[in-house]
């Protein structure tokens, strides 16, 4: 599996999971390892896009840059 084929099966996990679909979290891959960055609304959907990128196969470790939005 290629970097490129990695990006695409995370951002489809992430569009396909209800609690993320309209979060942006944007992904990167170089020599399979993922980047995360982004905003989400709390910490659980941090957890589970994280948790969603290590689960796709050939993925050597997940970094996360996403951050949590604050409201004021």
């Amino acid at each position: 599996m290629t970097d490129e084929d990695m990006t695409t099966n995370i951002q489809t996990r992430l569009a396909g999971d209800t609690g993320l679909a309209d979060q942006h979290v944007l992904v990167d891959t170089n020599e399979r390892v993922v980047t995360l960055s982004g905003t989400v609304e709390n910490y659980t959907q941090r957890c589970i896009a994280i948790m969603l990128a290590e689960r796709v196969p050939c993925v050597k470790y997940v970094r996360s840059r996403i951050q949590i939005r604050r409201y004021f």
